[in-house]
Formats: C-alpha cells, structure tokens, sequence
C-alpha cells in the first residue's frame, strides 16, 4: 500500500477554508504528473488496472471520470455527491461532504464520505468484467432509494426548499460514457 501525500511544508495557506480536507499546507500541484508515472508503470508492467481508496471525495478526481468504485453503493453516493456539489468549488465540496452538510438538505448524513475501493481500468476486459448489467442495476437502486431519502418532504431544510437533480439519473455503460466526466473545472483540482 501507498500512501501518498504531496504538500509543501514550507508554504502557509493563503486561505485555510481553501485547503483540501486533510491538507495542512497547500498542495505541489504534481498529482497529475505522479498518476502520469503510475500509468506508464502499469502499461511497462502489463497491469490491468489501478485501484485505490479515495481517503476523501476529491481524491476520486485523480481518475479523470474514468474510475468506478467496486461497491455499487459506493458508485452511486458518489455520481449522486457529484451531482449536488456541481458548482462549488472542489475543497467546498469535499468539505461539505466530509462534514455530511450540504445545502438545502437537512440531513445528508447519507451521502457522508465514506472510503471505498474505486478503480481506473486500463484494460477492456476489467471493465467489463466490473461494469456489468447487474453492477448499473445495483447502482440504478441505490441511487433512487438516496434520492427517497434525501428529497423526503421530511428531509427539507428550514426554509422547506429542496431540489432534486437526480430524478433522471441512469448509469449505461461505459461504451456511451456512462461515468460523468470532470468539466467542471472547479472540480478539476488535484490534491
């Protein structure tokens, strides 16, 4: 296991409400480069995948919109936090979904970020040995029974407003880009 944490020590935050969750110092802005090196292992050494345990949601940016978790609950809490956290900027996101405090939802404590196995398939067959019909279905479930919860009439904020982006949510396969790419580029931050 590696565990992988680049900061600059030497460097105060200009802004603490700016740092990731489970940053002290700003981050070397070099992840992209390190994944870089880990691909090009991978392929040398003829590996079929990349797996890792984001410790926090924005760690799952690193896979570019082409990770998947292994659990299928997993996989649909996070397309669901994608999609309420839209707009904000990635250590609010991450943030709020640490602390299970999202706007206009009473209690999120639902969609709390919780670590789980996510994987980055550099080969066909893993793929679709991972992304099965039973897999989108699993994921398809989850995500209504989370939508349930969480726009409940009884879930409203004080101010009785709540709103439902996830009402056409569907997961297909990964041929018609099923996994939400990261265009957003607040949400493009690497740690």
């Amino acid at each position: 296991m590696l565990w992988m944490l680049l900061q600059n020590p030497l460097v105060l935050p200009k802004d603490i409400n700016e740092l990731l969750p489970g940053q002290s110092h700003p981050g070397l802005g070099c992840l992209n480069h390190i994944m870089e090196l880990i691909f090009m292992l991978c392929e040398r050494l003829r590996l079929e995948a990349v797996a890792f345990n984001p410790s926090h949601y924005h760690v799952c940016f690193i896979a570019k919109g082409e990770g998947y978790f292994i659990d299928p609950k997993a996989q649909a809490r996070f397309q669901l936090s994608r999609r309420l956290t839209a707009g904000m900027p990635l250590y609010e996101a991450s943030r709020r979904l640490r602390d299970a405090d999202l706007p206009s939802i009473a209690d999120a404590s639902c969609l709390q970020w919780q670590p789980s196995v996510m994987v980055i398939m550099l080969r066909e067959r893993v793929r679709e040995a991972l992304i099965t019909t039973e897999y989108q279905e699993e994921v398809n479930a989850e995500a209504n029974r989370l939508e349930n919860i969480l726009f409940n009439p009884q879930n409203r904020n004080v101010s009785g407003e709540f709103y439902s982006p996830f009402s056409h949510l569907t997961l297909t396969s990964h041929a018609n880009n099923s996994t939400p790419q990261t265009n957003n580029p607040k949400h493009q931050n690497d740690k």
